[in-house]
């Protein structure tokens, strides 16, 4: 990504500061970001396969160093179009040998006299200035401003729902899938999803009369929609759950066990080492495997 950056912050310097005498780097330049844009938006979806891990520092940093380039536009701007011999042949001075100090009568004089103030000089000039005081004092300009119109600041916006805690506002649904998962997790599996006093909570609180979460309530992988289809697990909280199963046996009294394997599944990291990379994905190993878990919370 910095070599990207690189290249963005060449491409801009540059049309910013031949721009004004070369306006034909105006729409190169853009050319240049859609292309760059283009094969980059590509790379993304075909070709690259892990992202970088940057944070948004580089970007804050190119950002602050991006704000320098209206200044150059300016500068050179001025300068520019300031230059009579640049402008017009009709101020060519002679020049009789190569060797001779070439006279552009083009100097920092101009800038004092009344023709470095004439047509579009003047607002080039006074700009050079706005974006001087931006430039280096830009932040206190900004708080004394705030100090002297205090409703215009925009401050921290603190978000404030007034809702209830987290038990009393979960709706029935959610509620439903707490308790059974939980259930099926202590009696089934033998071991916890919350802990004594989460659970005992759980069961004490009423549900509010305002606001309930809504979306996913849970941090737990399986209370996501999407990662629940794509484990194919069916929760507890189906009051059919074991209609819901088809395994590969005749016993159907073990049904429940086939959505039951994929929470052990998802749950080894608790295991011992030696227990994790011995489990079978079946039920005889998870039968076993349920004690080494309950003995490893413990």
């Amino acid at each position: 990504m910095h070599y990207k950056y690189s290249s963005i912050l060449t491409i801009v310097y540059m049309t910013f500061m031949y721009g004004f005498g070369m306006p034909v780097l105006f729409p190169i330049a853009m050319l240049s970001f859609l292309v760059l844009y283009g094969l980059e938006r590509g790379m993304l979806f075909y070709g690259y396969v892990m992202p970088p891990m940057y944070d948004e520092r580089l970007s804050n940093d190119v950002l602050s160093k991006l704000q320098f380039a209206p200044f150059l536009y300016v500068c050179f701007g001025y300068w520019m179009v300031s230059n009579q011999q640049l402008l017009s042949n009709d101020h060519l001075t002679a020049v009789n040998l190569s060797t001779d100090t070439y006279i552009t009568n083009h100097g920092l004089g101009s800038v004092v006299s009344s023709t470095g103030w004439e047509g579009i000089k003047w607002p080039l000039f006074v700009l050079f200035f706005i974006l001087n005081i931006v430039w280096y004092a830009g932040e206190h300009v900004v708080k004394c401003f705030a100090k002297c119109f205090p409703n215009l600041t925009i401050g921290d916006v603190e978000i404030d729902e007034d809702i209830d805690n987290y038990w009393a506002t979960l709706d029935e649904e959610d509620r439903k899938w707490s308790l059974k998962e939980e259930e099926n997790a202590r009696t089934a599996l033998k071991t916890k999803i919350l802990t004594d006093s989460q659970y005992e909570a759980l069961q004490n609180s009423v549900m509010t009369t305002r606001m309930t979460l809504q979306g996913v309530h849970s941090y737990d992988i399986l209370a996501n929609p999407l990662y629940l289809d794509d484990f194919q697990y069916v929760t507890a909280a189906e009051d059919d759950r074991d209609e819901m199963i088809i395994d590969d046996d005749d016993d159907e009294g073990n049904d429940a066990m086939q959505s039951d394997l994929v929470r052990i599944c998802l749950n080894m990291a608790y295991m011992r080492e030696e227990d994790a990379r011995d489990f079978k994905f079946n039920k005889s190993s998870m039968t076993s495997a349920l004690g080494a878990i309950k003995n490893a919370i413990q």
